[in-house]
């Protein structure tokens, strides 16, 4: 099972997979090749992570735009010029 510190739906989960990848090379625990699989896969894990992390962000702006009262405002205030003034 894997630790759930090393999940790659986070950065920071991402962050302690490669500090874990990083330390188990320099310990020579695992091959060189392997590693860079590894960073393969979780270079597109970030990616992942960011697309959904922008999704959330655009549906969160157009949440807060969608409250927004529509109400027709003229650029004299709430209130529409009067026509034929004297």
């Amino acid at each position: 099972m894997i630790d759930k510190r090393l999940s790659l739906q986070t950065y920071e989960g991402q962050r302690s997979a490669i500090q874990d990848l990083f330390l188990k090379l320099l310990s020579e625990e695992i091959e060189s090749d392997k590693i860079k699989v590894a960073v393969s896969l979780i270079r597109e894990a970030r990616m992942i992570v960011q697309a959904e992390s922008d999704d959330a962000r655009k549906n969160q702006n157009m949440a807060v735009d969608s409250t927004k009262q529509t109400s027709s405002v003229t650029p004299n205030g709430p209130f529409p010029k009067l026509i034929g003034r004297s």
